[in-house]
């Protein structure tokens, strides 16, 4: 679609128009999704730049046997200011393009193929996948960096803290705390339990955890000196490094919260080295728990090969009516 590097400003304004053109299913009557229908439509194909926005598109399996496509839009959260990125974890019925024909890329161009849904249809479709838990999104193309053709990661000293990101980083995450306090609530009430945030940042996580559920040990983690010093008021247990040389033992902890096995965070290769050492953690009647702002670089496949069932894959949020990644795991 872009046949140049988009500056954040070009992003902006490119993601505005989308936005307007995309959306506004919710404003129309619904129309039943008839597949047969939908499948004897024309093909349409969206293509980008994999140093672009390759990362906003998705794959939600499965739908009546089918996936869905889609592309993310401009978030709500950017619109209203809370978040400086145009777009977050939050998949909404706007998003869904259609059902999934093919994908690929050759260079750096990235394509997909579908058959389109009419506006009508998407809130149908959407209302049908949004409380089945056990759905999967899947972001099957990685963002690169323009001149390297590397994928994006964080800095090898971390990211430094300052106020304006530590409002970013919580209004970014505030509807991944409030379903996580809900989706663990079997797990943490009256019990006092090791939870471990490797890749904790602000603390605000394990934070919000610990005042829904006062009994829990909280044990936190990060990369970033200033990450950890910020953090530590906020944590009962907190270490600075790489979490892949984490002292934690093994066998030790009863809940690991996976935050950062993510897009521009860490590498796809590193991601599933982190998991497979940190995994060792987890009491072996433990719960993982993976979700974060940019998408997940594992998926259900890696968990279930390395000997793990999968409880969910998506999380629902109903004051946003939208659905994200959220994984929750335990050993077989």
């Amino acid at each position: 679609m872009y046949n140049f590097k988009l500056t954040f400003e070009q992003i902006a304004e490119i993601e505005e128009e989308i936005y307007t053109m995309e959306s506004g299913c919710d404003d129309i009557e619904v129309t039943k999704c008839d597949i047969n229908l939908v499948l004897s439509r024309c093909i349409c194909c969206f293509r980008d730049k994999d140093y672009n926005l390759p990362q906003n598109i998705f794959l939600i399996k499965y739908f009546k046997g089918y996936v869905v496509v889609g592309r993310k839009l401009r978030s709500v959260l950017y619109a209203e200011k809370k978040i400086n990125a145009v777009n977050c974890s939050m998949i909404t019925a706007d998003m869904l393009l259609g059902i999934y024909v093919n994908k690929g890329q050759i260079d750096r161009d990235i394509w997909i193929e579908y058959y389109p849904f009419e506006k009508s249809e998407k809130r149908n479709v959407f209302d049908d996948i949004k409380h089945d838990i056990q759905i999967e999104i899947i972001y099957p193309f990685l963002y690169r960096e323009y001149e390297t053709g590397l994928e994006e990661i964080t800095p090898p000293e971390g990211w430094d803290i300052n106020p304006e990101k530590v409002i970013y980083l919580g209004l970014g995450e505030e509807h991944l705390r409030k379903y996580s306090i809900d989706a663990l609530k079997k797990y943490l009430l009256n019990n006092k339990l090791k939870v471990f945030d490797p890749a904790c940042s602000t603390g605000e996580f394990l934070y919000t955890l610990k005042k829904a559920y006062p009994s829990i040990i909280t044990i936190g983690q990060d990369l970033s000196a200033s990450m950890v010093e910020y953090a530590q008021s906020y944590v009962d247990i907190i270490y600075c490094g790489d979490s892949i040389n984490t002292p934690v033992k093994d066998y030790s902890v009863d809940i690991i919260i996976f935050r950062f096995l993510n897009s521009e965070v860490v590498s796809k290769e590193y991601a599933h080295r982190l998991f497979n050492v940190l995994i060792k953690k987890l009491a072996n009647s433990g719960i993982a728990v993976l979700f974060g702002h940019t998408a997940l670089l594992l998926e259900s496949a890696d968990f279930e090969n390395a000997g793990y069932e999968v409880l969910q894959s998506i999380g629902y949020s109903e004051e946003r009516d939208s659905i994200f990644q959220f994984y929750m795991i335990k050993r077989r």
